[in-house]
């Protein structure tokens, strides 16, 4: 975990922008999230102030490269600064360890307040569960520790209404043990869990996930990362995703 927070910086992060329109299309006010004020986007190209062209198309020529080897600056990053101003981020990070949740505050915040992230950290599980219940919040992060300790059934219920309703949803998880908030949330939304503890240690770079060394089929998602380490250890997915995942 601690080497997220070591290269967060040095990535990029990026969010599906909802619409109001996308939260009418549910009836039960549960899912509603009229607190959240947003712009209303219809296409792909409205969109056109939110990312950096350049680090799209890979040109990152006059780049300074930090130590990794990735371009540095705002410029290089997927979203341009300030693009997401107004926008609210919750993060539960039930990994205490290797330095957390200082790093987190230290290093990924003010990146991420570049962007225009306005970023709440929750250090145990009821605290998000009852955040959620707000709707306020644009995206969410579920940082996962060994051993859930909390109100299971209602998180759970939270954070599958939160992903219905069209919010962004980014779940972490570690080698064997570090997963069993990822797990609990990936098999309730998509049928399948994460385990293991294989070997890593290496150093990737985008081309075609399948093949190995590379990262990343997506390249907008990726943008302006040239260089990642997938960490010293790293685990995989187990079972069969549901043919109707519970979105």
């Amino acid at each position: 975990m601690r080497r997220f927070c070591q290269r967060s910086h040095h990535a990029q992060v990026t969010s599906v922008k909802a619409t109001a329109k996308q939260c009418q299309t549910h009836t039960d006010q549960d899912f509603a999230f009229d607190k959240i004020e947003v712009e209303d986007q219809e296409r792909v190209d409205d969109m056109a102030g939110i990312y950096n062209d350049a680090a799209i198309s890979g040109d990152f020529h006059g780049a300074t490269l930090d130590m990794y080897g990735n371009p540095v600056g705002g410029d290089f990053d997927l979203a341009r600064d300030g693009a997401f101003e107004g926008f609210k981020m919750l993060v539960l990070c039930a990994y205490h360890q290797e330095g957390l949740p200082q790093d987190l505050q230290s290093l990924t915040i003010p990146e991420l307040s570049k962007k225009g992230f306005n970023v709440k950290v929750c250090m145990s599980v009821d605290e998000p569960t009852r955040e959620l219940r707000q709707g306020s919040y644009h995206v969410a992060w579920i940082l996962s520790s060994t051993e859930f300790v909390g109100d299971k059934e209602a998180f759970l219920t939270e954070v599958q209404k939160f992903h219905r309703a069209g919010r962004g949803l980014m779940i972490w998880g570690d080698n064997h043990p570090y997963f069993a908030h990822a797990n609990l949330v990936l098999e309730r939304l998509f049928g399948f869990k994460l385990e293991g503890n294989t070997p890593g240690g290496k150093e990737l770079r985008p081309g075609n996930p399948l093949q190995a060394g590379c990262f990343g089929e997506f390249p907008t998602i990726c943008a302006g990362i040239l260089k990642l380490h997938e960490g010293i250890t790293a685990c995989r997915r187990t079972g069969r995703s549901l043919a109707h995942p519970q979105t």
